[in-house]
């Protein structure tokens, strides 16, 4: 399936969706200062879209479904808040370069944390400043050929957080919240298993920045549930490792680097959070 039609067909599954959460619920609750936990899980689909660039040409591209779940915790007293969120995505996408079409397998776990409060609150409306810390491991394994080797290639970073959420209850049912953040990799590496026989190696990668951006539209229903649909979008950014020496069995057989790439993913997560008090 082309990047036009699936984006396209995902597209059509956003707006799906954001059509049967807007069913009757309570109103959008209103802050006393109480101290509050919430818990939520969902599942989602991802639009997977990763490239490799070397002085400005591209190498190789990754596209592809991946499905995931994510959970999570929310702790708030007054203006001030905190949450922490892991999320999980697994599945087989599109690989193609100049000389080689095959299959990727990829697991990607990231995990965050952040804090943050509220510039300004209300019944009704909600505008707050956060700052956080993230980590993501990313597992890649390039499928081989009849004619060339693959790669089993590990990547992982930390990354910084900053980020603005307003919050606003736009119907008496429903409520809506924009959640905008700006990322930036910190110490990401790259390990890699070489399927030809070479050495393992790890390599240190560029930091870059990157952002997300997601929309979540929900509607509280009774003894504490909320039904919620975020569609959303990420992009990171890796830059190129510098070059190092590839070995087999401990000689040395040439030089090896990683390019830089970019990730654009675009997705869609539905579920259920639960307040406990």
């Amino acid at each position: 399936m082309n990047s036009t039609l699936r984006r396209n067909s995902l597209s059509g599954l956003v707006m799906a969706a954001w059509m049967l959460v807007a069913m009757p619920v309570s109103a959008f609750p209103e802050d006393d200062g109480a101290m509050r936990l919430d818990a939520w899980l969902d599942a989602g689909v991802m639009d997977f879209d990763y490239e490799e660039f070397d002085q400005g040409a591209s190498l190789d591209r990754e596209e592809g479904y991946l499905p995931g779940v994510s959970a999570g915790l929310w702790l708030a007293q007054g203006r001030m808040f905190a949450e922490t969120a892991l999320e999980a995505w697994t599945g087989d996408v599109d690989y193609a370069s100049a000389t080689e079409i095959t299959t990727t397998d990829e697991d990607i776990l990231d995990w965050n944390i952040l804090a943050g409060r509220d510039l300004f609150a209300q019944a009704d409306q909600r505008l707050g400043l956060y700052a956080g810390l993230g980590y993501r491991h990313w597992q890649r394994d390039i499928l081989s050929t009849p004619t060339a080797f693959g790669l089993d290639e590990t990547y992982r970073w930390w990354y910084a957080i900053v980020g603005l959420r307003a919050e606003s209850a736009v119907t008496p049912r429903v409520s809506f919240r924009a959640d905008l953040q700006l990322r930036r990799t910190l110490d990401p590496q790259i390990d890699v298993r070489f399927k030809s026989g070479h050495d393992d190696i790890t390599l240190e990668l560029g930091e870059a920045n990157g952002a997300r951006a997601a929309f979540t539209l929900e509607g509280r229903a009774d003894h504490g549930m909320t039904l919620f649909v975020t569609p959303w979008f990420e992009y990171w950014r890796l830059g190129r490792s510098a070059n190092a020496i590839l070995t087999q069995n401990g000689v040395p057989a040439g030089t090896v680097f990683e390019p830089r790439s970019r990730t654009h993913n675009l997705g869609i997560n539905a579920g259920v959070r639960w307040q406990f008090f």
